[in-house]
């Protein structure tokens, strides 16, 4: 028992000094986010952290679909990884009826949308429509582990009941639909956002949907829109927090749109042109960044109110309305958004959203109550502060 016990000791004292001569060898700065403090070398968070072992655990763990990140990643089957409850709990919520609590909060949002319609159409706004994109457990359920199968009535099922049709454009009987005749996966096995199929099948929802109320936009069409070869690529953000994003291989699929798209893209609050190129990608702005493309469809102002999920769509937007001012809802409340009506006087309004954040804080605010006269766009706190994953 004696040579037990110190043995045991000395392994432990073995430890002590093996992790931090391995971390100061690797000379690895510690990653700091948001406004966390930077570490020095030699505090203790730094020698004794344990990031040089994590994609050798995760590699002896992910072949049985244990997830060393289980909050962030939930393994899946036939390699597809979903975003776990650190995220809007977009795995539990699902997996429970809607609660009292959800119902309450359910009307309210109701209530909050039509709202809001109203407010807008009192700005002089044509459209106004909010897309609910659905969660990639929504779509492909069937790779999901037993345990995490989401019921029939849990609350963003009974979100999509309640609420009015002609504001929420729900993309997933679309996709769906796609996901059986399409032939090309809609979503990434290894990212929790969709690829361009998943969003050219999206936006021609959109398009369709709205085009039923509104026949003034012109909207791409399939003959104007070519999805290309699928070429492999590495694991992306749900591979990384997993610790395999170099081992994990994906696919990705571009989409090529007929049509010579020069775009401007321009910081809506100083006025700073950052960047003048073809039609590409661009992520959740931090700041309202209006995006000029002169040869779209329409003549048109779009405030376009969008989180990551907007971010393959952004060449398709580009393509249809000759301005699109796009906002990280996360990180605005109602008057800032009331003076952004003011300021740009769009004529349309969209809000694209993913199903795991539809019942957040932000879709039950009600429009500001602030006098009819026009406010300068004024920067708030809130843009240095991150928005939640959505």
């Amino acid at each position: 028992m004696k040579r037990r016990v110190i043995l045991f000791l000395c392994i432990a004292v073995l430890m002590l000094m093996l992790v931090p001569t391995i971390n100061i060898s690797l000379n690895q700065p510690l990653k700091t986010s948001g406004d966390a403090k930077q570490m020095h070398w030699w505090s203790r968070a730094n020698l004794y952290r344990l990031d040089f072992l994590m994609p050798w655990l995760a590699r002896l763990a992910y072949p049985f679909g244990i997830s060393i990140s289980p909050t962030q990643v939930v393994i899946g089957r036939d390699g597809w990884l979903y975003l776990g409850d650190k995220y809007a709990q977009g795995i539990s919520l699902k997996r429970h009826p809607a609660s009292t609590d959800d119902l309450a909060r359910i009307e309210r949002i109701d209530t909050a949308t039509r709202a809001w319609k109203d407010w807008f159409e009192s700005q002089g706004v044509r459209l106004y429509r909010i897309q609910l994109v659905p969660d990639k457990n929504s779509v492909y359920p069937e790779f999901l582990p037993v345990w995490a199968q989401p019921v029939p009535d849990h609350a963003t099922n009974r979100l999509r009941e309640r609420v009015s049709p002609a504001i929420y454009v729900d993309n997933r009987p679309a996709l769906l639909e796609a996901k059986a005749t399409l032939g090309q996966p809609l979503y990434y096995r290894t990212d929790s956002h969709w690829n361009a199929a998943g969003a050219w099948i999206g936006y021609r929802d959109l398009a369709e949907t709205i085009r039923i109320s509104n026949s003034d936009i012109q909207w791409l069409t399939l003959d104007q829109v070519r999805l290309s070869a699928m070429e492999g690529r590495l694991g992306m953000d749900l591979g990384s927090f997993l610790w395999m994003g170099s081992v994990l291989n994906d696919t990705e699929i571009s989409i090529d749109i007929d049509r010579s798209l020069p775009t401007e893209q321009t910081d809506f609050e100083s006025g700073e042109r950052s960047r003048l190129s073809s039609n590409p990608r661009i992520s959740a702005p931090q700041r309202p960044l209006l995006v000029r493309s002169p040869n779209a469809l329409n003549q048109a102002r779009l405030l376009w109110f969008r989180d990551s999920f907007g971010t393959a769509m952004t060449p398709l937007m580009a393509a249809t309305f000759s301005e699109t001012l796009q906002v990280n809802y996360g990180l605005h409340d109602p008057e800032q958004i009331a003076r952004l009506v003011r300021d740009f006087k769009p004529d349309y309004v969209i809000v694209t959203a993913i199903e795991r954040a539809s019942l957040s804080d932000w879709f039950q605010q009600l429009p500001p109550n602030i006098p009819e006269r026009a406010v300068s766009f004024q920067r708030s706190a809130s843009y240095d502060q991150m928005a939640n994953r959505w």
